[in-house]
């Protein structure tokens, strides 16, 4: 048997899904198990594709045969874990505010929001991409648009005013908005400007637009009866401390997401003890490596865009998986995570071809592949 063959009886071996009906009562042992099997696909293709290294007209067919099956195994694996862990879609209309949603990950989850039927408010700085934004997002539903320095105080009171009036109700307040600087420079050559506006926007952001979110859920409780679950939520983008190790992003970057996870924890420890926990929840948000502005720069070197393709993901596909979470959430703390270790672990392993000779989204260059345009730094273009 060829090694052709080899990856295509271990994928068809591990790749049946879970059946349908009752799949959110799967066991954590088959998910763990089918999860070690990527892993086992990953290391007989790398053995194989490492083989043919040495004869170049055969690299194209290694890397090729390699993410096939890759690619089978976890696509069944995620769709399954997916299912386990959310259960049924939220059906209720939801109306939803999503600070820095006029692109990137931001604009993918307003999307993904608006197809589901519930109602959206976005902000940002840009208000000519802002009116572009909501001219796209407006084919997929309802969505208002209001230009929003999220550091700003005037500005965050001035989004909420905006959301209550458009909306009427707010149950689900995002803290999606962030900045990284331009380049990757380490912090003594960083411009201080620079270094200052990416801790008020990712910092001092995420306190001002909790803060106003708290105080408009509190508001809207005093007309309420007492909920037995927590009924408005509140999502914060940080970084693990994984993520952070993993992240080739600057100093600022990297430590205000890290206080953006650390200060949800203390908020979440704070609305328990005054006792608002049983309406109100906040949790983190970690997207994991997304290849947005923040990621992808144009001076990112070939190699770090060719390990983008084993663990790094396009904006739809991250907000694909943390939005029915995010509408099914009903604890008070929690995280909401699209990169666990064992996955990335898997994914790196496995993806040792596609950082050797180019994949899925960059080449063996470091040029951008796929369909769809991008821009100058590899981004791609969403209008």
């Amino acid at each position: 048997m060829d090694a052709v063959a080899l990856l295509e009886d271990a994928s068809a071996s591990m790749s049946p899904s879970i059946p349908r009906k009752g799949m959110h009562q799967a066991t954590n042992t088959t998910v763990q198990s089918r999860m070690f099997g990527i892993g086992a696909v990953g290391f007989v293709a790398l053995a194989w594709a490492l083989m043919q290294r040495q004869r170049t007209s055969h690299r194209t067919r290694a890397a090729e045969c390699y993410t096939i099956a890759l690619a089978s195994v976890t696509s069944n694996v995620l769709e399954d874990v997916a299912s386990e862990q959310t259960g049924a879609a939220a059906t209720a209309s939801k109306n939803i505010v999503i600070t820095g949603g006029s692109k990137g990950l931001g604009f993918a989850m307003a999307r993904e929001f608006l197809t589901s039927g519930h109602r959206v408010v976005i902000c940002g700085r840009d208000t000519e991409t802002l009116a572009r934004a909501e001219a796209a997002l407006g084919r997929d539903g309802e969505v208002y648009a209001t230009r929003c320095d999220v550091s700003n105080v005037a500005d965050v009171q001035g989004l909420v005013q905006f959301a209550r009036r458009k909306l009427g109700r707010v149950d689900v307040f995002i803290n999606n908005a962030g900045r990284a600087s331009a380049t990757r420079k380490p912090l003594w050559e960083l411009d201080p400007e620079d270094v200052a506006e990416t801790c008020q926007v990712n910092t001092m952001g995420s306190l001002l637009c909790s803060q106003a979110a708290i105080r408009l859920f509190m508001e809207q409780l005093e007309a309420e009866p007492r909920p037995v679950q927590p009924r408005y939520h509140i999502f914060n983008f940080g970084f693990s401390v994984f993520g952070a190790q993993l992240s080739s992003s600057t100093v600022p970057h990297k430590s205000t997401k890290r206080g953006v996870a650390e200060m949800t924890q203390f908020l979440a420890a704070e609305l328990k003890k005054n006792r608002l926990d049983h309406a109100i929840g906040v949790h983190e948000c970690s997207p994991g490596l997304v290849l947005t502005d923040l990621l992808l720069k144009p001076d990112t070197p070939v190699a770090l865009r060719r390990f983008f393709n084993t663990i790094a993901e396009e904006p739809d596909v991250v907000a694909r998986f943390v939005v029915p979470r995010m509408l099914n959430m009903r604890e008070a703390n929690s995280e909401v995570r699209y990169l666990q270790f064992l996955d990335a672990f898997v994914r790196v392993v496995g993806g040792v071809p596609a950082i050797l000779w180019g994949g899925r989204y960059f080449d063996k260059d470091g040029n951008r592949v796929g369909d769809g345009e991008f821009n100058e730094a590899g981004v791609r273009k969403l209008y």
